[in-house]
């Protein structure tokens, strides 16, 4: 071989090689932010799991007859320290928005419960958080679809086939009736 024909060969060669890492760089970096808004998820659940012992004991300083709360919240405390897959995440995700909904809308407007400014101010916290989370489900959905559509885009797909290290990202779908409970509460927020 004329070692022209062997330099344009080479230049070929690392040409692929530059566009290959160049492509799989894009998809690594759509794919590890999805994981970071996961992991924030994962963050808020926890900071939502983390806070029901407070209301669960100002529920026993004014109510001690009502533990159904406290009942609840155990199930739903196992069910997310179970949680190792987006599948999970959701599930426990559900039982934590129709926990509080069922909790909040049970309780009577003039109650000493809603009275209590310590009540108050963690169930204020517990929608701050929400509306956080109801802003990073979004997001991950957005980047879950776009990681996604990466994988069956040409030549990503053909890096991914290479590489074999990239799967479909799994969306973060709650049901509609969550969905519908989770605005109701956030309007708790701005009453």
């Amino acid at each position: 071989m004329p070692i022209p024909l062997l330099i344009i060969i080479l230049i070929i060669l690392v040409a692929v090689v530059v566009v290959f890492c160049i492509f799989y760089r894009q998809l690594l970096l759509i794919n590890n932010k999805v994981n970071r808004i996961l992991s924030d998820i994962e963050d808020g659940l926890n900071s939502i799991i983390e806070l029901a012992p407070n209301i669960i004991d100002i529920v026993k300083k004014n109510d001690s007859e009502n533990n159904t709360f406290e009942t609840s919240f155990l199930e739903v405390q196992k069910t997310f320290s179970n949680a190792y897959s987006v599948a999970d995440l959701v599930t426990a995700d559900k039982k934590i928005i129709n926990l509080f909904s069922d909790f909040l809308t049970s309780i009577k407007p003039k109650s000493e419960l809603n009275a209590d400014p310590d009540f108050q101010r963690q169930i204020m916290e517990f929608l701050s958080i929400e509306n956080k989370l109801l802003v990073l489900r979004e997001s991950y959905n957005s980047g879950a679809k776009a990681v996604n559509k990466k994988l069956k885009t040409f030549p990503i797909n053909i890096v991914n086939l290479i590489i074999g290290h990239f799967n479909p990202r799994k969306l973060y779908e709650i049901g509609n009736s969550e969905k519908v409970k989770m605005a109701n509460l956030l309007k708790l927020n701005h009453e």
